[in-house]
């Protein structure tokens, strides 16, 4: 008798906590919705179809990704969705055109500087100055022209280049 009652209390506890637990979940009604997507005005195509529930349209993570060009890794573990931009292969500065900004640096009589709290570098020989504004954008590949003298800047991969036919017109050596 007493292991009845005992099987008995220990199913209305499991009964009494999934119903509990199913309570709090609850349900929703959601609708499916045909949307025309467009990034940067290109009109893409998704392989799933959206939800939209009180107001809000849903797309699935990887789909927006795949959408936006971004590469998704999701960590079992730590229950984490990365989203991270994937690694373009550039085509390398062709040096017959252009000259490192640190390749100049050792140039005597050349002196670089970069202004504390602009976004400038400077650009010294003998009394020429030039000023280069660096242009602030989330491009891959950066321009930028001196004041004065009109020196083509290049950034690119983390690397700043000057344009050699540029620095030949203006007399600066490298």
């Amino acid at each position: 008798m007493k292991k009845l009652i005992l099987g008995l209390t220990i199913g209305m506890i499991i009964g009494s906590v999934t119903t509990a637990v199913a309570a709090t979940q609850g349900e929703v009604t959601a609708v499916f919705a045909n949307f025309i997507f467009k990034i940067n005005g290109q009109e893409k195509k998704v392989d799933t179809t959206p939800l939209v529930y009180d107001g809000t349209s849903y797309l699935p993570v990887r789909a927006m990704a795949d959408l936006l060009g971004y590469e998704v890794k999701y960590t079992t573990e730590s229950r984490t969705i990365a989203l991270n931009q994937p690694v373009t292969k550039s085509e390398p500065v062709d040096t017959s055109k252009w000259v490192a900004l640190g390749e100049l640096t050792l140039v005597p009589g050349i002196k670089v500087t970069i202004s504390p709290g602009t976004s400038q570098i400077n650009l010294e020989y003998g009394k020429q100055n030039f000023v280069f504004n660096l242009p602030n954008n989330a491009e891959d590949e950066k321009m930028a022209i001196s004041n004065p003298g009109n020196i083509n800047m290049l950034i690119k991969d983390g690397t700043t280049y000057l344009n050699r036919v540029d620095l030949e017109r203006v007399g600066l050596p490298h």
